[in-house]
């Protein structure tokens, strides 16, 4: 998913609350970045606000005990929203 919507042009963004696993993620791929955030942490929520506010779609790969909060949130600021299970 993520070098798919890369390589399509897509600015991608990828939250991890450890950056380096993000940044593995986006290697080598243009039009994407990573960042630290702990989605856990009440604390990042204006920092969360802002990354969300800042995209077009959201894909929470949180764990199912966060997807209500970021579900919620996304709700709130109008972003398309994709929730990934395993």
């Amino acid at each position: 998913g993520v070098k798919y919507m890369a390589e399509a042009g897509f600015v991608v963004t990828v939250a991890s609350r450890t950056v380096s696993k993000a940044e593995v993620l986006i290697k080598g791929l243009p039009n994407a970045k990573a960042v630290a955030i702990d989605a856990s942490d009440p604390a990042a929520a204006p920092e969360l606000e802002k990354l969300m506010r800042a995209s077009d779609l959201v894909v929470s790969l949180l764990p199912w005990t966060m997807h209500t909060p970021i579900a919620e949130m996304a709700s709130v600021l109008f972003r398309g929203r994709v929730s990934c299970r395993g």
